[in-house]
């Protein structure tokens, strides 16, 4: 049965009703009507006219609870639709609040807590230029030239200057993130461990140190103990003092320090690699030697350049 009735058109409530009273005057003429054949009685016709209003009746209130079963369904869908919209506009609302609060935090300054009884250090450390400081932070491979006091005092120099920083979006294991220019980008002139000059180094590599020192979470002790040992050999050679073996130290010290770096980051849980505190003596050698042959042609060089100028002379 259409729950809306005939034809869509909507049932009115007949729970109020009442059964007429067909022994009334008013409904004489239908009772003539039914009677006038002598097929029923006056009572009889008074009976068919209520069991076929009870008919109707009923077929009426089934087909209004019908309706009204079919109209709380439509409201509660209704109900359900508008609940659920709802909370979809809270959830976005949150959504975008939250997002908002991360770039407020983003933006906003994190404080260090301070202690009231604490005096200021009697020696502040230089500044380490970001992009080398960037690269100890993924144990790879960065000149120690960008430790010695004269590229440090540089990049303290650019970051005192640098009123507003920028930032690049970079892409990394934990998706895209905004990271200071300044740590992509090298310092000009900065020189090849191998072309260092062995005093700078000596002041050099406490430094390097020490950086890593302060990354506990990136360089592990014992690594930082074999680093350690690796820069104390290097300046406790006994060619340290020697003119080819300053030279050859330094062409040594990049030559492991630069292998050992690719090596450090496994690409395979298999990976292994050597300790940089075992000194190398057959390596170091090579390098003595790559260096007085160069100095020998060096050497050369400059006294073709002398016979030269006296034959044209």
């Amino acid at each position: 049965m259409d729950p809306n009735g005939q034809n869509g058109i909507r049932v009115p409530d007949p729970t109020g009703e009442r059964c007429p009273n067909y022994e009334l005057a008013a409904f004489a003429v239908i009772r003539q009507a039914m009677t006038a054949n002598g097929v029923m009685t006056d009572e009889q016709a008074v009976q068919a006219l209520r069991d076929g209003w009870h008919v109707h009746h009923d077929a009426q209130m089934q087909a209004w609870q019908a309706q009204s079963v079919e109209d709380r369904r439509v409201a509660e869908e209704e109900e359900q639709r508008t609940r659920e919209e709802e909370e979809a506009r809270r959830a976005e609302e949150q959504r975008a609040a939250a997002e908002e609060q991360k770039t407020l935090d983003k933006k906003k300054l994190k404080l260090a807590t301070v202690d009231p009884s604490r005096r200021p250090p009697t020696q502040l450390r230089q500044r380490v230029a970001d992009y080398a400081r960037e690269k100890l932070m993924k144990l790879a491979y960065v000149e120690l030239d960008y430790f010695t006091a004269k590229t440090r005092q540089l990049a303290e120099s650019q970051a005192k200057s640098v009123v507003n920083e920028t930032y690049t979006l970079v892409s990394g294991d934990t998706g895209l993130s905004l990271t200071p220019a300044s740590s992509l980008k090298a310092i000009k002139g900065v020189r090849r461990d191998a072309d260092l000059p062995f005093e700078e180094m000596t002041t050099a590599w406490p430094v390097f140190i020490q950086e890593i020192t302060d990354l506990p979470e990136i360089w592990p002790q014992a690594i930082v103990q074999q680093y350690l040992r690796f820069f104390l050999q290097i300046v406790g050679h006994q060619d340290s003092q020697d003119p080819i073996g300053q030279p050859a130290l330094m062409r040594y010290m990049e030559e492991v320090r630069s292998d050992w770096h690719e090596k450090i980051i496994a690409k395979n849980v298999s990976d292994q690699t050597y300790n940089i505190g075992v000194f190398e003596p057959k390596l170091y050698e090579q390098c003595k030697a790559d260096v007085q042959a160069t100095s020998a042609r060096l050497q050369i060089q400059r006294v073709r350049v002398v016979v030269t100028r006296f034959i044209k002379s």
